[in-house]
């Protein structure tokens, strides 16, 4: 017997069986495998049913039976879903043989792989705030991580690193670089680059703040009184603020400031000369504002007087009697001029018997006969004058005119006149004080001063030896200057505002001023409730109606009122400027003057040109700068009273004798003391004197007492704060003054300063007085938006709150209060 196989076919064995039977013969079976060839196939392919790749048959004898399941799959495949998908089948037959039947299906890449053109990039954003979140969770879609073109056969992922840049406040470049890779593609740590893609992102953060302020220095008119061209003007530096902090860069465009930053003082020619401020802030943002500089001449001409001119009356017959019944003669400012010239070259100048260019020329009569004191003026193109002293004398010679005698009273009588009237507070509740001064306007006042100039130099001698010697020469230079101007003080008078005032004894036919002014330098009773009702005036919310109040709400004295005037304010109650800078703390206006003017044709005096009867309404109504929160419907009061006084000591020891210095918060022409069986004390400044029947302290040197130095001799141990001394000393209308201690002052503020609107708010505070404490925030309208009063611990320094929800980002004004005190200032939400 023979056996073939043919692939996998088989050919059964026959048996012969040996038996008592008959013989048998059992026929052949070829059985075999049918098995699906090996294929290649791309990643792109679906390879979820294998079987469309073939199937496993079983043949028997030449004929298809069925079709098998694969006994094992075995996947090797990366993370690509490339590799190879290995199938394996075995099948027993019925004599006990086994078959088996493998089929690789390889899976390779196609030819379209991932490449840049399936990245989607972010694009480049712009946030506006002031520290924003630039996490890319942060962002909106499109803008926050790169997208990919669904393909198969790749597995892309990205990473990111950041390079921050910051310009200014305000403004921050972040340049993101993003790397997006193909690990189907990318071999790390080889040469090539082959599945690697990078992409720049630019994220720009900046500002778009509607409330972003420069503020300039002020319209400026310079008077130029030692060059003829020009003159050197100092002028303030301008500065800039926005929600997120300072300027970046401010300038300017003057073409005669020596720098061109913030600052364009320089030398600038007569005339008016107009420039930009210009302020960046954010990235690139920019305002500006416009300046004027108007220089003018006030060099004035030098006069030069004749000394004396001797002239002849001429006869007057008025009747035509032949008798002359009186002299004239017309003399003529010129007449009198001995060469008077400008220094600056100014031509006609114009020459008088006063100060009015028009009284060019004096009629003379015997009223006058003698010698006369004239005044010869001189004018310049500008304005400017001056003028000399001569006489004129008078002589009735050839004219021979009989009874020609000189009248005493020449020039009108010598009777004396007096001026009085009031002087009366716009608000009748600021109780403060202010002088009148009347001048001569006919006169003037000569001032000297003395100017001392060291100048040092240094020569070099350079010894044989080497030696090199520096010899220091100092030369002192001695400059006496004189000058004079126009008006002399005859009188001066103190007053109480809401109170009368009286000139007396006043020579008739001259010129006079009465000028008032106030003696108190401080700001009381002005407070952050001021600067809010001129914030919501700027910001059209609530508009000042009264006359005067508008006028106090001219801080910077500029005719306007503008958002200049509230920064001025602001500054100066928070302390970030002098109350130097404000430029009339007071204004006075004569009655007569109309408010509702202003600022035209304000003159902030009385003038009597000349004075020739007795004027007894002379009044004037005072204005204090800044005043406003009275007259508005605001929501909150502020004590106007703070009289207080503060003390170098804290406590005075039992039968010790101890110096005490105490300094007025406000000037007091006089102070009435209390006599206090706990002590005694003794005033220790020649300058201050105890009226001991009156029991008053006065100041001999007419200016008030703004410090006391006392001695204290206590017969028990005090310290500041007692009763004892809280009543030790009032005021003449009986008013008190509390007397703290170094130690005693409060101190409170908030932080952080800025805030976010999630974050709570700090108070820290230090000496209070009392557990309770209120805080009020307001908007930049000046509505409260929040109120709150805390029971706090004295033994501690910080309390917290939360901030209201509905809060928005800007600017806002707080005020923490304890009984009557208070600090307040502002807080900016980003």
């Amino acid at each position: 017997m023979s056996f073939q196989f043919n692939g996998l076919k088989a050919l059964a064995f026959t048996c012969i069986l040996f038996s008592n039977h008959s013989l048998f013969f059992a026929a052949p079976t070829s059985v075999w495998l049918e098995c699906p060839t090996s294929v290649t196939i791309t990643c792109k392919d679906s390879y979820s049913d294998l079987d469309k790749w073939g199937k496993v048959w079983v043949w028997e004898n030449y004929v298809k039976k069925q079709s098998l399941q694969p006994k094992e799959v075995l996947y090797n495949l990366n993370s690509c879903g490339i590799g190879k998908i290995i199938r394996k089948w075995e099948y027993e037959d019925k004599h006990w043989k086994w078959h088996t039947c493998t089929q690789e299906i390889n899976i390779v890449s196609y030819g379209d792989p991932f490449s840049a053109l399936d990245i989607i990039w972010p694009l480049n954003y712009e946030i506006n705030g002031c520290n924003p979140s630039v996490d890319p969770k942060s962002l909106p879609k499109t803008y926050n991580y790169p997208t990919f073109k669904s393909k198969a056969c790749s597995q892309p992922m990205y990473s990111y690193q950041d390079m921050k840049f910051n310009v200014t406040d305000g403004c921050m470049k972040v340049l993101r670089s993003w790397k997006v890779i193909d690990w189907c593609q990318y071999i790390p740590n080889s040469k090539s680059n082959i599945g690697l893609w990078t992409y720049t992102q630019v994220i720009k953060i900046s500002i778009k703040d509607t409330l972003a302020k420069i503020v300039c220095p002020r319209d400026t008119t310079i008077m130029a009184f030692t060059e003829c061209d020009s003159t050197f003007v100092k002028l303030d530096s301008a500065y800039g603020f926005s929600t997120c902090g300072n300027f970046s860069k401010i300038t300017n465009n003057s073409p005669f400031s020596i720098n061109k930053g913030p600052n364009a003082s320089g030398k600038y020619p007569l005339g008016t000369t107009s420039f930009y401020f210009y302020g960046e802030y954010g990235c690139g943002q920019q305002i500006s504002c416009k300046v004027t500089i108007n220089v003018v001449n006030k060099i004035g001409p030098t006069p030069y007087c004749l000394n004396g001119l001797i002239v002849a009356l001429m006869p007057v017959d008025a009747d035509k009697d032949g008798i002359p019944e009186d002299g004239m003669i017309e003399v003529w400012a010129n007449d009198v001029d001995h060469g008077s010239f400008s220094k600056c070259g100014n031509k006609n100048l114009k020459l008088s018997f006063s100060s009015d260019v028009n009284n060019r020329s004096r009629v003379f009569t015997c009223a006058d006969l003698g010698k006369n004191e004239v005044e010869m003026w001189v004018t310049d193109q500008f304005g400017n004058k001056s003028f000399c002293k001569t006489y004129i004398e008078v002589q009735n010679n050839n004219a021979k005119i009989p009874n020609c005698k000189r009248d005493s009273f020449t020039g009108g009588n010598n009777s004396l006149l007096h001026i009085a009237g009031n002087i009366q507070a716009e608000d009748p509740s600021v109780m403060e004080s202010a002088t009148l001064t009347l001048i001569d306007m006919g006169s003037y006042t000569i001032n000297e001063r003395t100017e001392i100039a060291v100048i040092v130099t240094f020569d070099t001698i350079i010894k044989p030896s080497g030696t090199i010697l520096y010899i220091e020469k100092r030369d002192t230079i001695v400059k006496k200057i004189i000058d004079s101007t126009q008006g002399k003080n005859l009188a001066v008078l103190s007053t109480a505002l809401n109170s009368s005032y009286s000139f007396k004894n006043i020579p008739v036919n001259k010129n006079y001023k009465i000028l008032p002014l106030s003696t108190t330098l401080g700001l009381q009773g002005i407070n952050i409730s001021d600067a809010i009702v001129l914030l919501r005036h700027t910001l059209g919310v609530q508009k000042i109606t009264n006359p005067y109040k508008k006028i106090a709400a001219d801080i910077n004295n500029d005719g306007l009122i503008t958002n200049s005037d509230f920064d001025l304010l602001y500054a100066v109650l928070n302390g970030r400027k002098s109350i130097s800078e404000i430029p009339k703390l007071w204004r006075y206006l004569p009655q007569s003057y109309n408010a509702l003017l202003y600022p035209a044709g304000l003159q902030e005096y009385n003038m009597y040109i000349p004075l020739q009867k007795e004027m007894n309404n002379e009044d004037f109504i005072a204005i204090k700068t800044g005043n406003l929160s009275a007259e508005n419907n605001f929501n909150t009061t502020f004590s106007r009273s703070n009289l207080a006084a503060t003390s170098n000591k804290n406590e005075v020891t039992k039968f010790m004798s101890t110096n005490i210095q105490l300094r007025f918060n406000s000037l007091h022409k006089a102070l009435k003391y209390i006599e206090n069986e706990n002590f005694s004390f003794e005033i220790n400044d020649p300058q201050i004197i105890v009226d001991k029947d009156r029991k008053l302290i006065l100041s001999t040197k007419g200016e008030g007492i703004s410090t006391l130095s006392i001695s204290v001799f206590p017969n028990l141990n005090l310290n500041i704060s007692d009763h004892a001394f809280q009543n030790f000393l009032n005021t003449l209308d009986g008013e008190s003054i509390s007397i703290h201690g170094v130690e005693d002052i409060w101190t409170a503020t908030i932080y952080p300063n800025p805030i976010s609107e999630s974050d709570q708010l700090n108070i820290v505070y230090h000496n209070l007085s009392s557990q309770e404490l209120e805080i009020n925030l307001y908007n930049s309208e000046g509505k409260a938006i929040l109120t709150r009063k805390l029971i706090v611990d004295m033994l501690k320094s910080r309390s917290q709150i939360e901030l209201p929800i509905q809060l928005k980002r800007g600017f806002y004004f707080y005020r923490i209060s304890q009984l009557n005190k208070e600090v307040s200032g502002k807080i900016i939400v980003n």
